[in-house]
Parts: structure tokens; C-alpha cells; sequence
């Protein structure tokens, strides 16, 4: 196996943990797509995880590797989440895996694998982050006198901790960080793509 997808393999772990998945050693499947490309196919509990390596897969097509090999051995039901990593991301927008993971109701998301290389939760200066239910947000708003989650600041979708945390639009974020003057300082950001 290729260095990059081991090391992108122990990163999702870390990454699957930190949001608070229980994890444990499940099979790679390597199954060959075609000439030009393959996939690895990797089972943690409640999360496929999807490894494409064909630079001309397109997410637009239904003749794909995707739509004609993934997408059959994903039974939706047994997964909470699934993760589709790819050599680089080239479309943007609603795709037709998209629109069939919508309707799904499925949690998906889509990386590249060379944003999977390192762990940025792991940097010291980087400061304990945690996504939040909704149900906290009455206390929020009584702490800060808001009256949405709109006046609150913004994190971005596409900060990578956002998205190591799974972060999604109009979520709230927690901040810990640590202070020598207070011990701890707590802020929250609301989620806005970006």
C-alpha cells in the first residue's frame, strides 16, 4: 500500500476518534476498478471509507467506478458516515454522487489525500475544538445575549479544523483554548461555508 493512503488511513483514525467514534481494526478491501485505477475500501464500524485513485473519475458520470462498483457495496443503512477520498478534488458543487448521498440522508464527505497527510489537532498552537448539538445553543444565547446563531463569529466550513471535526453549515463550534492569565478560555463560532 502506498505511503500517502497509510498515512491518510491513520489519519482519519485519529481524526474518527476525536469526533468521538469508537474504532477497531476492520479489513481493507483493495479492489481493482479498472486499467487506469483502483480503490481501497476501508470498514471502520459505522464508516466506509472510500479511496479513489483514478485521476479521470468523474462524479458526474453514471457509467463511473463510482456509481458502477462503490456505490453498490455501500449499503446505506450500515453506515453513519462515509468518507471519499480522491487524488485531488475537481468538481465543485452538486455532482450526481451528491444528489444521491442527499437523498440517501446520509453523512458524506470528500477529501483529497494530500489534505489527509497530517493531523492539525495535534499542532500545540492549535486549541481543543469540539462540534455542539443544538441543544446548547439556549445557553449561549442567554450568556451572550444573542438572539440567533447568526450574531455569533465565524468559523469556516473549509478550515481544517472545521472539517477534521466534521463541521457543517450553522453548526456551533467550541473553542478551548488555554490561557496563563484565565486557565481556560471558552469561545463559539458558528459554521459558514467558505
Amino acid at each position: 500500500m502506498d505511503k500517502k493512503v497509510e498515512k491518510a488511513i491513520r489519519v482519519i483514525n485519529e481524526m474518527l476518534i476525536y469526533r468521538g467514534f469508537h474504532i477497531t481494526d476492520m479489513p481493507i478491501y483493495n479492489i481493482q476498478a479498472n486499467d487506469s485505477g483502483f480503490f481501497h475500501f476501508v470498514l471502520r464500524n459505522a464508516v466506509a471509507i472510500v479511496f479513489i485513485f483514478d485521476h479521470n473519475v468523474s462524479l458526474n458520470d453514471d457509467k463511473s467506478i463510482i456509481m458502477k462498483k462503490v456505490i453498490p457495496l455501500l449499503n446505506f443503512d450500515e453506515f453513519d458516515l462515509i468518507l471519499f477520498v480522491f487524488p485531488e478534488i475537481k468538481t465543485k458543487g452538486d455532482t450526481k454522487l451528491e444528489l444521491l448521498l442527499k437523498v440517501s440522508n446520509k453523512t458524506y464527505e470528500f477529501w483529497d489525500i494530500d489534505s489527509l497527510q497530517y493531523n492539525p489537532s495535534i499542532h500545540n498552537l492549535v486549541p481543543f475544538h469540539q462540534r455542539l448539538n443544538k441543544d446548547p445553543l439556549s445557553g449561549i444565547q442567554s450568556k451572550y445575549q444573542i438572539k440567533n446563531i447568526n450574531q455569533l463569529p465565524w468559523i469556516l466550513e473549509s478550515d481544517p479544523m472545521a472539517r477534521f471535526i466534521g463541521a457543517q453549515e450553522n453548526d456551533i463550534v467550541e473553542i478551548r483554548r488555554r490561557s496563563p492569565t484565565s486557565g481556560e478560555h471558552i469561545v463559539y463560532r458558528v459554521c459558514k461555508v467558505g
